[in-house]
């Protein structure tokens, strides 16, 4: 199988690269390179330069049979709702037309759980309108639906919660704080796609998500804990943060939390995992243990 990547140098393109090299099923891995280099050296990778906004134009003298769409960019100081619907979705349009001009038969979208918060700004907004571009593109698809992803070499997420921590030893908490979220580990996302990307299960959206819930409140104390610090969490209602924002969005000044982190936030995002567990074997332990084992060294 040969299989062309977007996005595989971001953070969790490196991983779904690193679990495809071991398959002996996979042939060449051709990956679209932006600006990031991949760190992983392997005969099977193929790099090639451009982005997703002209991936419809790439030509790749080879038949490739799956086209896995990992780009993507997230709301916050350095992305306006434009550039987001640019890259998140429209991007995904130019995708799924290089499939077609190439005869790729398979596609693979990476999406959020964030499609299912119930108030939505450019960032879930986008990532649902690809969605349906995908499933409404002719081809066989598996889109994927991550809940928060965490590992050392993110930049975003947890390791926000991280620099105040370090920082400051106050977290801002949007909200009460007791609403549940299931983080997962990267590898384990990583190792539950490359899993259905080698399957015949196809036509299917999935949620991944980790093995254990925890309250906003609690991720952040387990956290220090790890770090060997103590922490204020500052709470902030919802409300006065939404106004805030949109403040500062009519004045067009940017601001690295975006309405959209704080309705994830005060949002249960939770699935039940034991189906997927069951068809893949893929057991992933708890957020505890993945803390525990990233204890040593820089913590994300």
């Amino acid at each position: 199988m040969k299989v062309f990547i977007i996005g595989a140098a971001g953070f969790l393109g490196q991983h779904v690269v690193r679990e495809l090299v071991k398959k002996e099923k996979i042939e060449k891995i051709y990956c679209l390179i932006h600006k990031t280099r991949l760190s992983l050296k392997d005969e099977k990778i193929v790099g090639i330069k451009g982005n997703i906004h002209c991936v419809d134009h790439i030509k790749i003298e080879d038949h490739i049979d799956l086209c896995i769409i990992l780009a993507g960019i997230l709301n916050g100081v350095h992305a306006d709702d434009k550039r987001i619907m640019k890259t998140n979705y429209e991007g995904v349009v130019s995708a799924v037309n290089f499939c077609r001009k190439n005869k790729v038969m398979r596609v693979c979208f990476i999406s959020s759980m964030n499609v299912n918060l119930k108030k939505q700004c450019a960032y879930a907004v986008s990532k649902r309108m690809a969605e349906q571009a995908v499933m409404d593109s002719g081809l066989s698809y598996l889109i994927f639906r991550p809940s928060l992803i965490f590992g050392r070499d993110s930049r975003q997420g947890l390791k926000m919660i991280e620099n105040f921590i370090m920082k400051y030893g106050i977290v801002p908490v949007f909200g009460n704080g007791k609403k549940l979220e299931q983080p997962i580990w990267v590898g384990e996302c990583a190792a539950l796609i490359t899993y259905y990307l080698l399957s015949d299960s196809w036509n299917r959206v999935i949620t991944l998500a980790g093995r254990q819930a925890v309250s906003y409140n609690r991720m952040c104390h387990m956290m220090a804990e790890i770090m060997h610090r103590k922490i204020i969490l500052l709470h902030v209602p919802a409300g006065i943060c939404i106004l805030g924002l949109r403040i500062l969005e009519a004045l067009h000044v940017r601001f690295p939390i975006s309405r959209e982190h704080i309705y994830h936030i005060d949002t249960d995002l939770v699935c039940d995992m034991s189906d997927i567990y069951r068809e893949t074997g893929i057991y992933g332990d708890s957020f505890a243990d993945n803390l525990k084992k990233a204890s040593s060294g820089q913590l994300f």
